[in-house]
């Protein structure tokens, strides 16, 4: 197990060849964030060889060039997110489209012109704001915004007539023309 510490974040990195797993867990003022990954994709192989000064095993990894770029970026959205955290802004556009937050059960419940009202359970690490047709949702964990965010998207699709749907606030749509007279 290795600690690297700065002011800002704390990094822990733990290598556990028995199991060819390697699990990399940041802590910050944020939350805990964690990224597991298996052994056998990114390292091909590794050698080991025994300090004299240390007594301890050191292990040279050396990386897959086709993985090398997803992981690092990883990494980076990791530590980004323990740091400051993602935001992700969703806006209604609807006659009549509602949403409403419901902290006991930490849900979300939308009225998107439906005959019935739907219900989404979000997971512990979003947080969530609500201003009238605007949903700002937050996170540390960057892949699981926007896993959420697309999730409650794919409620009520923008459509590409009127523009009506759940969009993104930063996301411009190319409406199509309707029919000619």
């Amino acid at each position: 197990m290795y600690f690297i510490t700065t002011k800002k974040f704390f990094f822990v990195y733990w290598f556990n060849s028995s199991s060819k797993l390697n699990v990399i867990n940041f802590v910050g003022k944020l939350g805990i964030n964690n990224y597991k990954f298996s052994f056998n994709y990114y390292v091909p192989y590794f050698s080991y060889i025994k300090n004299s000064f240390f007594k301890k095993e050191f292990y040279f990894l050396t990386f897959s060039k086709k993985f090398i770029g997803s992981f690092f970026t990883n990494i980076s959205n990791l530590v980004e997110g323990v740091m400051s955290g993602y935001f992700r802004y969703l806006e209604l556009k609807g006659v009549g489209f509602k949403v409403l937050y419901s902290q006991n059960s930490h849900s979300l419940f939308f009225f998107l012109g439906y005959n019935h009202i739907v219900s989404y359970k979000l997971s512990y690490s979003i947080q969530v704001k609500i201003r009238k047709q605007y949903i700002l949702l937050f996170s540390y964990n960057k892949s699981v915004l926007s896993y959420i965010s697309y999730q409650i998207k794919s409620l009520r699709f923008p459509d590409v007539y009127r523009g009506k749907g759940i969009l993104f606030k930063e996301e411009i749509l190319k409406l199509k023309p309707g029919k000619q007279r």
